[in-house]
């Protein structure tokens, strides 16, 4: 006699096995997958050639929106897990989904050689001293992108890798703005320095105004990390340290905020 199996059963034990696959893909270490969520982030992944992704999971209500992305992108081979909408409200840090997560590769950016080599006239960079907030990270990421910066530089440890909240906080801006990784900070400072790049780094106790020094062809903005602020080795190889002037009553912005200000002040 036959025996015939429960095809719900079977498709459950199948969704159960994706999930824990999108589980493992949370913590991710450097250079390993990791996964993104939201229409506006998949779909700037879908449309960025250089991002390899892997996997798109997908409640049943959005197969057809992910299908028409990824047609007119010439991206149909990518592959397309069914997953019902709890297991993505569980996967995606209590994030908004909008019922797709997809497993990506980090993107292998320039070097920081290659970046400044790739022009020679005006060129704004944006240098991060240790920030440990992923989200802090993908909001000056979207801010660099805003005001044309040429890259992010951040440092290759105490740096959080690329994430699922970083490439949130981005709003698609990751996808395009490069997050340059260099071993030593205070080092490639003085290598921009020797390149012609005027260092400005922000520190809210400077004697010095942020808008004194705009107008430089090639400028570099350093900032420090949330709690700690820019280190001593970093501040030592600056060309200057400025401030935005705050009212005495706002104890300090936060550090997107404060990019924001800084990158549209020195480019005006």
């Amino acid at each position: 006699m036959k025996i015939y199996k429960n095809k719900n059963i079977k498709k459950n034990q199948s969704r159960k096995k994706n999930i824990k696959k999108i589980r493992s893909l949370i913590k991710a270490p450097i250079n390993q997958n990791y996964i993104i969520w939201g229409k506006h982030a998949l779909e700037a992944a879908i449309c960025n050639k250089n991002r390899k992704i892997i996997n798109v999971y997908h409640t049943s209500e959005m197969i057809g929106w992910v299908s028409q992305k990824l047609e007119s992108n010439d991206r149909t081979k990518i592959k397309l897990i069914e997953v019902d909408r709890k297991s993505l409200d569980q996967n995606s840090m209590s994030s908004p989904h909008q019922g797709v997560l997809a497993e990506v590769e980090p993107i292998n950016w320039m070097s920081i050689e290659e970046c400044i080599n790739q022009e020679v006239g005006n060129m704004c960079l944006v240098l991060l001293d240790q920030l440990t907030n992923p989200q802090n990270i993908g909001s000056i990421l979207r801010t660099a992108s805003a005001f044309n910066v040429a890259g992010v530089v951040v440092t290759k440890n105490n740096t959080p890798t690329e994430n699922g909240l970083m490439a949130r906080a981005a709003a698609g801006a990751i996808e395009t703005m490069p997050l340059i990784r260099v071993t030593n900070l205070s080092r490639t400072i003085v290598y921009l320095k020797k390149n012609n790049f005027f260092v400005i780094g922000l520190e809210k106790n400077s004697n010095e105004n942020i808008k004194n020094y705009s107008g430089n062809k090639r400028t570099a903005i350093v900032l420090g990390s949330e709690n700690l602020g820019l280190r001593r080795l970093t501040r030592e190889k600056l060309s200057v340290s400025a401030k935005i002037p705050i009212a005495v009553q706002t104890e300090s912005l936060n550090v997107s905020n404060a990019a924001a200000i800084a990158l549209y002040v020195i480019q005006n």
